[in-house]
């Protein structure tokens, strides 16, 4: 049985008592920081007596915190004054009295020898000068100091020797190379700028490298700093701004090396005090020590030399080493040591080496690879059909790479990408490898990657060995007689392939090594007989070049047997053959129409229109043709609209679709393609022209009647209690359609057509209305919910209420689940494409996720559906996206992922959290968060005591420690008023979700920093 939660007092006084009399001992010999304000002298002694207590570095600790403190009381006490003496309400006395409340006013300060606010600023500026005397006297070691001093402390430090050594001149960044190259400031602030762009150049580098969490002392000591306190990095915000401004810091630092000037290093003694600290402050650079470029320079080029050292540029950090070794004979101790020194030289020697005999074109592969820079590998792939330089293992680099950008979608039809395919193909063959080219859709594209090909397989012949050549000689082979006819033309057409084949014909050395399957050689310089009519016009997209060829064609044979080439729908067809005689014109726009539907399939809309517009010309007494090619243009147009490529709408193109739907009411003979009304439909949804619509109620199309009874619906919204009527019409007919059996089959409702379920989903996933679209997500929402008996899903359904509440077993059991719940899901996932930030449809979508057990998508989607929702959680999350019903389900999400403090986490936002449940997840021991991680984010004082005492129970001290820090925190004590409390969870819960976004792959772009 468990003891229970043990106090966070009971603990730390359990673990005092054995070791109080060192902490009497220690508080004897200790020294109070103001004790050195009173007595200046007394600083020197100290810090020369290496086991003072508190030691150097902690006193710089104190002095910054001290002076802060009170930087920060006096600004808040003058900004209460200035506000008094706005309101005519502050006395005099009254200034006296804010100040001593304050805590800045001493019992025996007297204002006559000088005011308050001279005074405590002459405490603040003397404090800050104590931190400074105590970096001098350790020869400003940076090392030292970043080690045991918190980084915004350092960085105060340094910000404040820039300002007391600067002569009132101030630092810009876009100037650097020139203030520190150029000798118009002072040696002193030269040393102290050094000083500041070294301090960045460590940090940065130390915030690229791993980081292994610092053990904390579970007990607190007087006189040193808190544990907690000393891992404190510097802000992100700062960070993001050092590495912002890295290249430059490099640069300058760089250009300094050649620079032979002095710098005056600031001692102890050129702080000087006088007989008391707040006394007369005096900055004496006189007494500064001066050094020349082989002890700051040797400084200098070491840290350069490590950033490009882990950059692995090892030839300028081998450069760098050099300087600082040659620089440490003359000056050996200036805190750079030899051993690390001369490890970095031998490292970098060994990696130079191997570098120069691998060679440069094999680094340039190398780096291109890893930063999949592909114009880069294509360069370097054609230099090496030349110089044969890489090793075989280059073509499985390049085919991985390849593999890669199929895998990620990426747009095949870039020239580097093709180019590199070419390559690698070379490469395979060269070697013995079969490979096959990468499939494109255009023929233009493929003219173009074939020809590419010939061009570098004519200079890989001429510099690679006889087995070599022979492998190439059959890949040519090969392509010459398996490839299109297009491309047998365009091959055999070429210069360089026939001049490479009588070549190599000549030359008996050369055998088939019959990797590819082919003729001889000599078969393929022999005249072929290809159809070269139809090659012609399949090689271009030209209308002109096409008219012009078939006016060369006289006969009608001839023409008939072109356009038997070509095929069209069996409508458009039978259409051409009836109204048309196959002469000139009608086989010139059949042709153009053929390849204008070739290039809608491919998306390129606007050369699409150029043949529709050309064929349209060709055409002209042919009425029912001339309206089939408008209608194709139409669609070419809605089409290039939908895709970006055209304006959305306009009033030439609503005229239009209105002109193309009403023949559908009054054409019982020429009827628009089905493709054409669904995005005649989806456009007037989408431009709100839904009264159109509306009276389209005897059109006999499936199309328009759906489309009539959503646009009912949408009307009456957000009035629930109208809706219902017109959305039990749309249940009925969906629900019909759901349950057929057959996915093609057309049915129809008394005079009503259906759609069927391969049509309707096509139909649905061309609409981009929002309202539509949320009206038909919460359609489907509810018939799975029904189906599936989850009722969970149903309560985040925006429109719920508009929909029966039941449903007839025999319909239920007609309805497929499986095909509702893949509907749905595209459903939201197009709506959400049209929509990213449309919060309600996140939250469906991550109901679905939850439903189907797909539960890191589940919380993927409510964080993302919460962070809309809360401008990223700058704000509170509204209750009607977050509830007691979806904090169950996320808990629910992170326990069956192993998330168990997460879950932990997310327990306190209930307002009666289950304690038992919270308290079995943190027992688990195979917990796949990072745990500890998370403990900033607790504030419910019960589970922390439970996860002190867990802790504790098995050793785990530093785990422990941290918790006791955590709870002592004063913003979440439980005495506090209700709005600190409430405030203090609200900041914690928006840290938590954002670091859950990160963590489930949801967050907006970041600065980010590699070496």
């Amino acid at each position: 049985m468990s003891t229970g939660p043990i106090i966070p007092n009971e603990v730390m006084e359990c673990q005092q008592d054995n070791t109080e009399d060192k902490l009497l001992n220690m508080r004897r010999d200790s020294t109070s920081w103001y004790e050195f304000l009173l007595q200046p002298g007394l600083l020197l002694q100290h810090i020369s007596n290496p086991s003072s207590v508190p030691g150097s570095h902690q006193l710089i600790i104190q002095f910054l915190q001290q002076a802060n403190m009170l930087e920060t009381s006096l600004n808040a006490a003058e900004a209460k004054q200035n506000a008094k003496e706005t309101q005519s309400i502050t006395p005099e006395a009254k200034e006296e009295s804010d100040l001593r409340v304050s805590g800045l006013l001493l019992p025996n300060t007297k204002k006559d020898d000088v005011s308050e606010k001279k005074y405590f600023k002459k405490k603040i500026y003397a404090l800050k000068l104590l931190a400074l005397k105590i970096a001098a006297h350790g020869n400003w070691n940076l090392e030292a100091l970043m080690k045991n001093i918190p980084g915004p402390l350092v960085l105060q430090l340094l910000q404040l020797l820039m300002t007391v050594t600067s002569d009132n001149v101030e630092e810009n960044d876009e100037s650097l190379i020139e203030i520190l190259t150029q000798n118009k400031h002072s040696d002193h602030y030269f040393f102290s700028l050094l000083l500041y762009q070294r301090w960045c150049l460590q940090t940065v580098l130390k915030d690229c490298l791993p980081k292994k969490p610092s053990k904390v002392n579970s007990i607190p000591v007087p006189g040193l700093t808190e544990p907690i306190v000393s891992m404190v990095g510097i802000s992100e915000e700062k960070l993001a701004q050092i590495k912002k401004l890295f290249g430059k810091c490099k640069s300058a630092l760089t250009e300094c090396l050649n620079v032979n000037r002095t710098a005056c290093i600031p001692t102890y003694d050129c702080f000087d005090f006088g007989s008391s600290a707040l006394g007369d402050l005096e900055l004496n650079w006189q007494k500064g020590d001066i050094c020349g470029i082989e002890v700051w320079g040797q400084q200098i080029a070491f840290d350069l030399g490590a950033v490009y050292f882990y950059e692995t540029d090892y030839y300028k950090a081998l450069d760098m080493f050099k300087i600082a070794h040659t620089h440490s004979i003359k000056a050996p101790c200036t805190g750079v040591e030899v051993e690390t020194l001369s490890g970095y030289i031998k490292a970098c020697n060994s990696l130079v080496h191997q570098e120069k005999h691998v060679g440069n074109i094999i680094n340039v592969f190398n780096d291109a690879l890893k930063k999949s820079d592909s114009q880069a590998l294509v360069e370097v792939l054609e230099k090496n059909l030349v110089t044969c330089s890489l090793p075989r293992t280059a073509a499985d680099h390049v085919s991985l790479l390849l593999h890669k950008i199929k895998e990620e979608n990426v747009n095949l039809k870039g020239a580097n990408v093709t180019k590199l395919d070419c390559l690698c193909c070379i490469l395979h063959v060269k070697r013995g490898d079969a490979y096959c080219l990468l499939q494109l859709s255009e023929s233009s594209e493929k003219n173009q990657q074939y020809s590419y090909l010939v061009e570098k397989l004519s200079v890989a012949i001429g510099n690679c060995s006889q087995a070599e050549k022979s492998n190439l000689i059959s890949f040519l082979d090969y392509l010459l007689n398996t490839e299109p006819l297009m491309i047998k033309i365009m091959l055999t057409a070429s210069e360089k392939v026939k001049s490479l084949l009588s070549s190599i014909s000549s030359d008996n050395s050369v055998k088939n090594t019959g990797l590819f399957t082919s003729p001889t050689t000599q078969s393929l310089l022999e005249p072929q007989s290809y159809d070269v009519s139809d090659t012609i016009i399949a090689l271009t997209y030209n209308p002109d070049k096409i008219w012009h060829f078939l006016c060369t064609l006289h006969s009608p044979a001839e023409l008939k047997t072109v356009a038997d080439f070509w095929k069209l729908p069996k409508e458009l067809d039978k259409l051409f053959t009836n109204e048309l005689k196959m002469d000139l014109n009608s086989v010139c726009a059949y042709i153009l129409i053929a390849k204008a539907k070739e290039l809608i399939l491919t998306k390129e809309y606007s050369q699409a229109v150029i043949l529709l517009e050309a064929a349209e010309k060709t055409v002209r007494n042919a009425v029912k043709i001339q309206k089939i090619i408008r209608w194709e243009l139409l669609y070419c147009n809605l089409l290039s609209s939908k895709s970006g490529d055209g304006k959305s709408t306009s009033a030439d193109t609503t005229q239009k679709v209105k002109s193309c739907l009403y023949s559908l009411k009054v054409d019982s003979e020429l009827y628009p393609h089905d493709n054409l009304v669904m995005e005649c439909v989806s456009y007037l949804l989408l431009s709100k022209d839904w009264e159109y619509l509306s009276s389209l109620h005897d059109t006999r199309v499936a199309y328009t009647e759906y489309a009539r009874q959503m646009i009912n619906v949408c009307k009456e919204l957000p009035a629930v209690q109208y809706a219902k009527a017109p959305g039990k019409v749309l249940w009925e007919s969906s629900i019909v359609i759901f349950s057929l059996q057959n996915v093609g089959k057309r049915v129809r409702l008394g005079n009503q057509a259906m759609l069927p379920k391969d049509a309707y989903k096509k139909f649905i996933l061309t609409i981009n209305e929002p309202l539509v679209l949320s009206v038909l997500i919460s359609l489907l929402t509810k018939i799975y919910s029904l189906k599936t008996t989850d009722t969970d899903i149903d309560k985040t359904n925006q429109f719920s209420s508009v929909w029966p509440e039941s449903m007839s077993m025999p319909l239920l059991n007609s309805i497929d689940k499986d095909y509702i719940c893949e509907l749905m899901i595209q459903l939201v996932q197009h709506a959400l494409s049209i929509n990213s930030m449309q919060s309600s449809w996140l939250k469906t979508y991550a109901e679905i996720q939850f439903a189907v057990g797909n539960l890191r998508d589940a919380m993927k989607y409510y964080l993302q559906s919460a962070n809309v929702a809360s401008n990223n959680f700058m704000q509170p999350v509204p209750s009607y996206v977050f509830d007691k019903e979806v904090y169950t389900r996320m808990v629910k999400c992170c326990v069956q992922l192993k998330q168990y403090t997460q879950a932990a986490v997310l327990s306190q936002l209930f307002e009666e959290p289950d304690y038992m449940a919270t308290f079995k997840y943190l027992q688990e021991k195979e917990s796949h968060d990072g745990m500890d991680i998370y403990y900033d984010y607790l504030w419910d004082i019960n589970i922390m005591e439970y996860l002190i005492h867990l802790h504790d129970k098995r050793g785990e001290l530093d785990k422990k420690q941290q918790l006791i820090t955590i709870i002592s925190n004063p913003e979440i004590n439980t005495n506090n008023p209700e709005p600190i409390l409430q405030t203090c969870r609200s900041q914690k819960t928006a840290k938590f979700f954002r670091l859950l976004c990160k963590q489930y792959g949801y967050e907006a772009k970041s600065f980010s920093f590699s070496i």
